[in-house]
Formats: structure tokens, sequence, C-alpha cells
């Protein structure tokens, strides 16, 4: 970990020339302990291809890095600041301890989870919101839609951080800071931001789950009527399908709560039911428009 974020740790080589860098490169696989000096660093074929090379301790900032494919590196305490990557490739790659500052892409090939849990949330949460902002701008000028999305969901939640150096710092007051900050997490946690698939399966098997559930057992206070079936008595498939036509708001008319109790029940299930369908309908708009 960089102990001072914007310098190197300890005793560090200074290199002058690409080619000085490349013949380490050459006979080393883990590189450590460097500051590179030059404003470009664009090796060429086919030495442009770092395979399984571990970069520690090492300064790139303000360093052009143009046409260079990295694959399986590893890059741990490196200094970015400043530093763009024009025409890259990145695979299977790792980011650790690194400070990005500033740093920027350009038809570069980068999954921008690689960077995920790079930063402090605390110290460095305007530095997150620079770094996935370039990295949206880079994937949906390279028209990587699956990276767009990852670099889109990281961005949210990096100014949701944002949010919480602003309310420290004064910029924000309590009531500005949770009206914007209280949905952002609900809508993270519920849905992913319409990103992501896993939140919003798990709201709909909990929501599914507790209120079958609970219909089962409330079903006797319900004084359900119906126009099809025998309703006296509950059972699993009648309090899913009961539930299930409350929450998705389908109301068939065949199954129908008579006490006040039961109404005022599938009144609630049914309010709940339009916030997931509404998180539903934004989900598969935001994936079917990218």
């Amino acid at each position: 970990m960089l102990k001072s974020f914007f310098s190197l740790n300890g005793e560090f080589k200074t290199i002058s020339t690409e080619e000085e860098f490349l013949e380490i490169l050459r006979y080393s696989d883990a590189v450590r302990d460097l500051e590179f000096k030059p404003t470009k660093l664009s090796p060429a074929r086919p030495g442009n291809r770092f395979t399984k090379k571990r970069f520690t301790n090492i300064s790139f900032s303000k360093t052009d890095i143009i046409g260079i494919e990295f694959k399986k590196c590893e890059f741990a305490d490196c200094l970015f600041i400043g530093t763009s990557f024009i025409d890259c490739e990145f695979h299977d790659c790792v980011f650790k301890g690194c400070n990005p500052y500033k740093i920027k892409f350009r038809g570069t090939y980068i999954d921008p989870s690689y960077f995920a849990g790079m930063l402090s949330p605390v110290d460095h949460s305007n530095i997150g919101v620079w770094l996935f902002q370039q990295l949206l701008k880079n994937s949906a000028e390279c028209r990587q839609p699956s990276f767009s999305q990852n670099a889109l969901y990281y961005f949210h939640k990096w100014k949701r951080y944002q949010l919480d150096y602003e309310y420290k710092e004064g910029e924000l007051s309590r009531f500005q800071y949770y009206k914007r900050w209280l949905p952002s997490l609900l809508y993270d946690h519920l849905a992913g931001y319409g990103l992501r698939l896993w939140p919003l399966a798990r709201l709909t098997i909990a929501l599914l789950v507790t209120c079958t559930i609970f219909n089962h057992y409330a079903w006797p206070v319900f004084q359900i009527h119906s126009t099809s079936i025998d309703a006296g008595s509950a059972t699993f498939t009648k309090s899913l399908y009961y539930t299930v036509i409350t929450v998705t708001t389908l109301g068939y008319g065949d199954l129908t709560p008579t006490s006040n109790f039961g109404m005022n029940a599938a009144s609630i299930e049914s309010l709940f039911g339009v916030v997931w369908l509404g998180l539903l309908a934004n989900t598969i708009i935001k994936r079917v428009t990218k």
C-alpha cells in the first residue's frame, strides 16, 4: 500500500528511456521501485505484449502508454497520475493500491471491475468518480456494452461515496445529503441501479417468499372469498398464487379478501408490487437500450 498516496514508497530508481525500461522487462517478470520518466511508452511489436508481469511501486505518471497488450499482469502500489492509456488492451489484470488520479483511457479494452476494490471510499471518493467516469466514456466510445454497464454502476456508487465527503466538508446540509444519499443507497441495494440482475433477483425472491409465508398463515384472518375454488383453507399453492396476482397487481378477482385486515394487507402488498414492477421495468429498459 502506498504510504503517501501521491508518491512512491521508499527508494526508487529513475528510468530515463523507454529502451531501458523494456530491457528490464525482458529479463524479469517482477519489476519494482521504478520511476518511468519518459512521456511516452509505445514499444513496437512484438515487444508491446506484456504477459504475466508484476509491476510494484512504479510511477507511470504523466506518461502516454500506447498500443500495449497487458495479459495477466498485476499492478500494485503504482502511480498513474495524469497517465493516458491509448489503444491498449487489458486481459485478466489486477490493480491493487494504485493511484489513478486524473487517469485517462482512449480506445482501450479494459473491464472497469478491475478497479472495483482499489480505492478507499472514505479517502479517495473524488478520484473514484473521475476514474469510473473516464472508464464509462472509454467503454461507450469503444462500444463495449457490458463494460459500459460496469463503469456506470461503479460511477453511481462512487457518486454516493462523494456525497459522504461533501457532507463532512459542510458542502451539503443534512437534508440535502439524505435526500440524495438514501435513494441512491436503496436503488443500489434493491436493483443495482438498474444495471445488475442479482440485486433485483434477490429482491424478487425475498418479496415473494415473505408475502407467501405471511399470506399462508394469515389466510383465515383474510376471510378469502372465491368464485371458483374452495378458499376456506390455505395451501402453499393457493398462498403463492394469491401472492403473485396481488404483488404483480393482476387482480383476477377469483380470490378476494373480505376482512379489513385482509384488504389492508392486500393494499400494502400491491404497493410493494408497484415499486418492484417499476424497478423491473427500469432494469429491462436499461439493459435493452445498452
